[in-house]
């Protein structure tokens, strides 16, 4: 009867176990997705950052061109992509709602394009 007992106090144990290893898996899991989400989001983020540099080194450069020739050309590339600025940083904001600090920072780069 002694190892009946026994028998049942280990088999207990061990489902205990397992239910314990299954939730801290089931946490785990969760955390990583929860981690992997927000590394694809930095990625996006980058992503709109290097396609707002590149309009405004567009602009900038094709108004420096227009300063230093005077061709309408270059009048015309800078007006072009102006927009191209706006949408970008629009784009920014819309991906930084959750965090004031880097709205601050969209609302500064406004302030300057």
């Amino acid at each position: 009867m002694h190892s009946n007992h026994r028998a049942r106090t280990v088999f207990a144990s061990a489902i205990v176990l397992l239910i314990l290893s299954a939730f801290a898996i089931h946490e785990l899991v969760s955390r990583f997705s929860e981690n992997e989400g927000l590394v694809a989001h930095t990625y996006e983020v980058q992503d709109e950052l290097r396609d707002s540099n590149a309009a405004v080194s567009l602009v900038a450069r094709a108004r420096l061109a227009f300063i230093a020739t005077g061709e309408e050309k270059y009048a015309q590339a800078f007006e072009s992509g102006l927009p191209d600025i706006t949408k970008t940083l629009d784009r920014l904001q819309a991906l930084t709602h959750d965090n004031p600090k880097q709205q601050e920072l969209c609302s500064q780069l406004r302030k300057v394009t």
